[in-house]
């Protein structure tokens, strides 16, 4: 009801429209299928910014019934974390998995990268997510391996438990 209210109140402040369409064109242009280094660090950048400015949200309606721009308002910042979670695990992600293709790093790399990104926000006040990892799985549905397609270039695990070779 706080955040309802204070929406209500500070109409003319940020659009959440607005911010919303700069987070599509960063995430599109700079975390796409291709990505590298530089770009997902400017993304990393420009998601913060976009995230900050998520805080001054004001809507343009008065906000009462059916309100999807009160409903939007309400659920952007969430977006914008979620965005952060993803740009900021791709930068750390230093290696090619599956259809993201990091230019800067072109192999793929079980040896490092055979786990899980957990992406925390642990404090409100937190620009960005904390990152963890999760051990590797040892049981697999599709063990990590040469899909068909490409080269078959990779870095290899060294954990036997994963490898198979002792």
């Amino acid at each position: 009801e706080e955040r309802i209210a204070a929406l209500k109140a500070s109409t003319g402040k940020e659009s959440a429209y607005d911010l919303r369409n700069k987070m599509q064109d960063t995430m599109f242009d700079l975390v796409g299928i291709f990505r590298n280094g530089d770009d997902l660090a400017k993304a990393v950048e420009n998601m913060q910014e976009i995230y900050d400015r998520s805080k001054n949200i004001g809507i343009k309606s008065n906000g009462i019934g059916g309100s999807p721009e009160l409903a939007f308002a309400l659920k952007f910042p969430g977006q914008c974390r979620l965005a952060l979670c993803i740009a900021k695990a791709a930068l750390d992600r230093t290696e090619s998995r599956g259809a993201h293709a990091r230019e800067d790093f072109p192999l793929r790399n079980d040896r490092d990268w055979l786990k899980r990104t957990l992406a925390y926000w642990k404090n409100p006040d937190d620009t960005l997510p904390t990152l963890e990892y999760e051990k590797p799985s040892q049981v697999w549905e599709l063990p990590p391996g040469y899909r068909g397609y490409g080269d078959d270039k990779h870095i290899e695990s060294e954990d036997p438990e994963i490898t198979g070779k002792k």
